[in-house]
């Protein structure tokens, strides 16, 4: 990138004549880190290699179905399809300046999203999700019971989670 002042400017003369729109770019980056999403992290190795069949499927609409296909059931399976059939050659020869600009977009997003997640808000987002997901489950749990067991057997489990103590009960000490 250009710099300015200390700042990092956008390659103007390469946005002018650039082949893929901006949403184009940011679908495939963001394809890719939904794809390498991995229990509250992104997974390396899966987005280095989604981005280039993700890219692919723009850059080629005529493999858009098959490689998408291969891409929802197995990653790793799709980054290998463009490797095998050549088709990974071929885009980078033909499109080596936005793979270019895709590479470095992507890693300053990747090592924000790090710095992210790593940080205390970051992991206090995760927690609150895994334990938003746990009491959600026990409730599925009790309501499942409630049908199959009757109300005193859920009253039961209640008890046994703690979720009929009050706070003067000494829950919170």
């Amino acid at each position: 990138m250009q710099e300015i002042k200390g700042v990092n400017m956008l390659k103007l003369e390469f946005e002018k004549n650039r082949k893929l729109s901006t949403q184009d770019t940011y679908d495939i980056i963001s394809f890719a880190a939904d794809a390498s999403y991995d229990n509250g992290f992104l997974n390396e190795f899966i987005f280095e290699r989604a981005l280039y069949v993700f890219a692919a499927i723009l850059f080629y609409p005529e493999e858009k179905e098959e490689l998408s296909a291969i891409a929802a059931k197995n990653m790793n399976e799709a980054w290998d399809n463009i490797l095998d059939s050549g088709l990974l050659d071929k885009m980078v020869k033909e499109n080596e300046e936005e793979l270019n600009n895709i590479a470095d977009n992507a890693k300053v997003w990747f090592e924000d999203y790090r710095a992210y997640t790593l940080s205390a808000r970051g992991l206090v987002n995760i927690l609150q999700q895994f334990s938003g997901d746990i009491v959600s489950s026990a409730m599925e749990q009790l309501k499942n019971t409630s049908h199959q067991e009757g109300i005193d057997k859920v009253l039961e489990i209640a008890d046994k989670w703690g979720m009929n103590n009050s706070p003067d009960e000494g829950v919170f000490e």
